[in-house]
């Protein structure tokens, strides 16, 4: 009997761009979607392959569980002032304190979400378009000719950037003024997946295709970058696509799949 069988194993690394090379991050542990404080110290990340939320320094210290592996999170976002997570659990969104907490569920049917720059907004996707949850008044609102784009980051108080998903596995990303009402398109790519920078000045995204790559879209004047080829980097796929995170440093965090995969022959005495 041939038995096919597979050992998981994965672990966070990020682009150095000064040696143009992939390096451990946090030492390698194996983890997703690391998400950062604004001022750099912090770092919320999910373990692998149980999916529950910890807390760490930025160095990796002063770890800490935040949530039982049975709410399974998907994404996490720290809020601008250092306080409180919001992660996605079962297309639901949560909050909890970054010093422990029960977890609160504020929105259903969601998908991932964007603190706004004060921390009183949370932007996110919902199958009827973009939305925007007001923290203290808890109401929603939708966001106006939304009703296409998704993924959508706040790149200031007042404006934000999405995406539209059409027909040729191209994603059209757009800015959005809320001063004008007006969507404003940026650039158009086979894109997989994308993230802001901490200082909000880039926008990283990496390609599909047969010529997968890591670029990035400097906002103030749409200069599109490349960074390196992804074709032979192994990203990983358990739950979908790699996440696409950034470092304080600016240097762009994926998640490398190291996994092992082997056909076993077994001999079987049978009764």
């Amino acid at each position: 009997m041939f038995v096919p069988g597979a050992r998981a194993r994965a672990e966070l690394v990020h682009y150095d761009m000064k040696l143009h090379q992939f390096l451990p991050f946090l030492s390698g542990i194996a983890a997703a979607g690391p998400t950062f404080s604004n001022d750099g110290k912090w770092v919320v990340y999910r373990s692998l392959p149980d999916r529950s939320l910890w807390r760490s320094r930025s160095d990796g210290s002063n770890r800490l569980q935040l949530t039982s592996p049975e709410m399974r999170a998907t994404w996490s976002s720290i809020s601008p002032d250092g306080t409180k997570v919001a992660f996605l659990s079962d297309s639901q969104i949560f909050l909890i304190d970054m010093n422990v907490g029960k977890p609160e569920r504020i929105i259903e049917n969601a998908g991932r979400a964007a603190w706004s720059p004060d921390g009183n907004l949370l932007l996110f996707d919902r199958s009827d378009g973009m939305q925007v949850y007001d923290l203290q008044m808890r109401k929603t609102a939708p966001v106006p000719g939304g009703q296409k784009i998704n993924g959508g980051e706040w790149v200031t108080q007042n404006g934000l950037i999405g995406a539209a998903d059409l027909s040729n596995s191209q994603r059209a990303y757009q800015t959005f003024d809320f001063k004008t009402q007006k969507w404003t398109p940026l650039f158009t790519d086979n894109v997989i997946n994308s993230t802001l920078s901490l200082d909000r000045k880039y926008l990283f995204f990496t390609t599909g295709g047969t010529e997968s790559n890591l670029k990035r879209v400097r906002l103030s004047d749409h200069q599109i970058e490349t960074i390196t080829s992804l074709k032979d980097f192994r990203q990983l796929r358990w739950n979908g696509p790699s996440e696409l995170c950034v470092a304080p440093d600016g240097s762009p965090i994926l998640t490398c799949d190291f996994s092992t995969y082997e056909i076993y022959a077994l001999n079987i005495r049978w009764p």
